[in-house]
């Protein structure tokens, strides 16, 4: 049986919102100093990831436009390697790329809304 993607698309919107809502409202600086927000957004970002990860392949494959395998392999990093994680890259994917991965995930659940 197939998993309504639905849900999964909704974490994934939340949890964007949350991470554009710290960003709005902070500096990478601030980011840098503080364990808790390190912690915050990165724990956004793994369950974006893990969202993502939930949602069938064949979905995936029909909506090319969000890129699947980055979100994955950014979550897989996060859980797996976290000494690795690059807080240089976790501020460009929050300041360059989640508000276009926003768009797309609104534009995602509108459609389906209308299906």
């Amino acid at each position: 049986m197939k998993k309504d993607p639905t849900p999964y698309l909704r974490h994934m919107l939340d949890s964007a919102e949350a991470v554009m809502n710290f960003a709005s409202k902070h500096t990478y600086e601030e980011l840098v100093n503080s364990d808790w927000n390190k912690a915050a957004l990165i724990r956004n970002l793994e369950i974006i990831g893990e969202a993502s990860t939930n949602i069938s392949v064949e979905f995936r494959k029909q909506n090319p436009q969000i890129p699947w395998q980055d979100i994955i392999d950014f979550r897989n990093v996060a859980i797996h390697e976290y000494m690795e994680v690059d807080l240089h890259i976790v501020w460009n994917i929050v300041t360059l790329e989640i508000p276009i991965l926003i768009d797309q995930l609104q534009e995602l659940l509108q459609n389906k809304k209308g299906a």
